[in-house]
């Protein structure tokens, strides 16, 4: 179980350093974080909410959800394209990523991001069924606790999506297989994606410190503060929004390129007559920061070469 709960920090962590190393990978996150508030100015300038009847308002909110859902997830795969090229040939093409996530993997996505939207509006009214009044003060911690208990599972959800999208992405097959393949490495691996969504938390408290205690400063000290600090608040909420999503994608794309390489040499030994590894965790964990290029075939000769599967 620790060991486990070991290899989840250590990915999280591996995961942070090469967002560093490699920050073309939030420019996916930053444009679809964009395009979501554009999306949602223009719904709050062309919708009078007041109008809308029940129906219609959840109809709204469904749509809302699916149009932010499909935006994240063509980050996802732009991400998973560019790192598709580092694993094979240490490069980042972004113009090719763009292109091939675009043109060979969002139509095949298209009924995952649409299960993944059904699911987070359900959750969604469940979450709202459940709090309950959260002004009154008897229901105040169990609405909180309701509340915390609802995000953990909807990142718990989009882990599941995460996975799903670099299946199909990496191993170009059909929707149906893909989620087969993302449930596989989610079972084998829940007790790190358990603690992942801990983890994660714990760096979202870590990246937000900062901005707390430049606010407790500027209003101690009295400080005037112009333009500048509300420009440098939405650009600080935008990195830490984009580097949330594109540390929990990094994560999930690891477990499941670990997923790859077992598969592999399970093949190999099986093809050999050797030892079968038992699961994911017999065979040693892959990692993009370790500059080993594991979508190379053995066969060194041959050039941008990738597992075939």
């Amino acid at each position: 179980m620790f060991r486990r709960i070991g290899n989840a920090w250590r990915i999280m962590v591996k995961s942070v350093k090469f967002m560093f190393k490699k920050p073309l990978c939030l420019i996916p996150f930053v444009i679809a974080l964009v395009l979501n508030v554009t999306f949602l100015v223009v719904i709050q300038l062309n919708v009078n909410l007041d109008t809308l009847s029940n129906g219609e308002t959840l109809g709204l909110v469904f749509f809302i959800i699916f149009v932010e859902t499909f935006f994240v997830s063509i980050a996802s795969l732009i991400l998973l394209e560019l790192l598709e090229q580092y694993e094979t040939d240490e490069d980042m093409r972004f113009g090719k990523a763009i292109g091939d996530a675009l043109t060979k993997d969002l139509f095949r996505s298209l009924p995952i991001i649409l299960g993944w939207s059904i699911i987070q509006f359900l959750i969604m009214i469940l979450e709202a069924i459940f709090s309950g009044d959260s002004d009154r003060r008897g229901k105040s911690f169990i609405s909180r606790s309701i509340s915390r208990l609802f995000r953990a599972i909807k990142k718990g959800v989009r882990m599941g999506a995460m996975l799903i999208m670099a299946a199909i992405a990496w191993e170009d097959i059909s929707p149906g297989k893909a989620y087969q393949k993302g449930k596989s490495v989610y079972k084998s691996n829940f007790v790190e994606i358990a603690s992942s969504i801990g983890i994660a938390s714990l760096f979202s408290i870590l990246l937000i410190l900062p901005l707390i205690l430049i606010i407790i400063i500027v209003s101690a000290a009295n400080l005037q503060v112009g333009v500048w600090f509300v420009y440098f608040l939405m650009f600080y909420f935008a990195f830490m929004w984009s580097a949330g999503l594109l540390i929990e994608q990094l994560f999930a794309a690891e477990l499941y390129l670990w997923f790859r390489v077992y598969e592999k040499e399970k093949e190999e030994a099986e093809h050999s007559g050797s030892t079968v590894p038992l699961s994911i965790h017999s065979v040693k964990k892959p990692s993009f920061f370790d500059e080993v290029p594991d979508f190379i075939t053995k066969d060194r000769g041959k050039k941008d070469t990738q597992m075939d599967y």
